[in-house]
């Protein structure tokens, strides 16, 4: 059973905490699971300007930023929603579009159906779906190009990380395919193979999206023009109909910057969802292949980072492994190896992770009734975490680095005493002090000295 709320604009304006408050207690008093808001609406990012170079960013996300909105700009979205103000020739007094909009050129769909009353005929809808064609299908080898780029420039900036690397590449020079890639930077089978998986799994969600955009699309101009009125309309009310399919498509299609309650619309979002998503998980995975087996990394969030990032990925230390474990439910549940490959899963990362079949929310119901699920059943952290994350992985060396109290990365001063946060975070964090513990057994300790670490005896 689906139930719809209506939420007034002032709460749509509310803090977050305010809103999830609410939703959480609406969720208990109907015995649902609650649902996490920032899984499902548009992030406050989302609204600004500098959204693709968001200030908060470190260096690789600029680039990242300029490959997602290069993904993003494949469908042409204002252009389509001009391409249909032309072809059912709605007066440009009734466009709702912005001066800043490149004019439309001119095109065969132009004034192909006016809006008369009549429905349209078949050779018309035929018409109107080759336009749909013309603006939202993207070519398989564009999205390519753009997910292969991330990955390689994500993979360059790690291997800058490790000091294998001085300067990374411009963007314009990197591959533009999997071939490519595989002839030039002589890229692993298994690289390739994951380049394939998240060349293959972007298409399909970009093609989803742009097709149920379509129908929907569709939906609003059949359901307009069913309420012409009919041929027998006055002059009068076929102008209010236009004027109004001309603020509905505007609307519906997310071409507003801060339409009704700010929220983009559904072609537009989501299009925009999937570009950020697709383009993160290709450099998430192309980052960690530029480093080194054993590493460890921590997890970067954004400010307003939801929940689940802030307790699976803001400050949180990983190490990276070259041997995934199995899946989780292969083990007996509370058996000796089930409780090993559980924490593997909770304190490792490989290349390829994923939460397919995992699930972020604690509980499930069950027997009518919401009971905690168990470990094997919850998500891991995995950057992207979930739709919108823009996390990411950055290499840490605990010989020079640290994580403060605030979850943010800081680095030691040569020559003076080791703060006292940098001991609590050590002593608070397993995998640091394996590191540690072995690079001092291995006299591999190249900035600290062996008796700088003697506080590991109390770890």
């Amino acid at each position: 059973m689906k139930t719809n709320f209506t939420i007034s604009p002032e709460l749509l304006q509310a803090p977050e905490e305010k809103r999830q408050k609410i939703v959480t207690n609406l969720a208990k008093a109907l015995q649902i699971e609650p649902l996490d808001l920032h899984e499902h609406e548009t992030p406050h990012l989302l609204l600004k300007s500098n959204f693709f170079e968001d200030p908060h960013s470190e260096h690789l996300m600029e680039p990242i930023g300029r490959l997602e909105r290069q993904l993003y700009e494949l469908i042409d979205v204002k252009g389509l929603y001009k391409a249909l103000m032309r072809f059912f020739g709605i007066p440009k007094k009734f466009w709702q579009i912005e001066k800043s909009w490149i004019p439309m050129r001119k095109s065969k769909w132009d004034n192909v159906k006016t809006l008369d009353g009549s429905p349209l005929t078949e050779e018309q809808w035929n018409r109107l779906n080759n336009l749909f064609n013309e603006y939202l299908d993207v070519p398989r080898e564009q999205i390519e190009d753009l997910i292969v780029k991330a990955n390689m420039a994500a993979r360059e900036y790690g291997e800058q990380d490790m000091g294998e690397r001085d300067k990374v590449s411009k963007i314009k020079t990197l591959p533009t395919s999997i071939q490519s890639a595989v002839k030039v930077k002589d890229i692993s089978p298994q690289h390739a193979n994951m380049l394939q998986y998240a060349v293959d799994h972007a298409v399909i969600n970009l093609t989803h999206t742009t097709e149920v955009g379509k129908h929907l699309v569709l939906n609003v101009l059949l359901d307009s023009l069913s309420r012409t009125g009919g041929v027998t309309a006055t002059k009068a009310q076929r102008m209010e109909h236009t004027r109004s399919l001309a603020h509905r498509l505007f609307q519906e299609m997310g071409l507003a910057d801060t339409a009704e309650g700010g929220k983009l619309g559904f072609l537009n979002r989501d299009w925009l969802r999937v570009a950020i998503t697709e383009a993160n998980d290709a450099a998430a995975n192309g980052y960690l292949m530029g480093l080194s087996p054993g590493e460890l990394v921590a997890g970067i969030a954004h400010p307003d980072a939801c929940s689940h990032c802030t307790k699976l990925i803001a400050g949180r230390i990983y190490k990276l492994t070259a041997d995934p474990p199995e899946s989780m439910d292969s083990a007996e549940e509370g058996s000796a190896k089930y409780k090993a490959l559980v924490k593997r899963w909770q304190t490792e990362l490989w290349i390829g992770k994923s939460n397919y079949g995992l699930r972020l929310s604690p509980r499930k119901r069950e027997g009518g009734k919401l009971v905690p699920r168990k470990p094997h059943e919850l998500a891991k952290a995995t950057i992207p975490l979930h739709p919108w994350c823009r996390c990411r992985w950055m290499r840490i060396n605990p010989e020079v680095a640290y994580v403060n109290g605030s979850g943010e990365i800081t680095y030691l001063t040569p020559g003076k005493p080791l703060p006292d946060a940098y001991k609590r975070w050590v002593q608070r964090e397993p995998l640091v002090q394996e590191k540690l513990r072995q690079m001092r057994q291995d006299k591999a300790l190249m900035f600290l000295k062996p008796d700088e670490l003697n506080f590991l005896k109390a770890a």
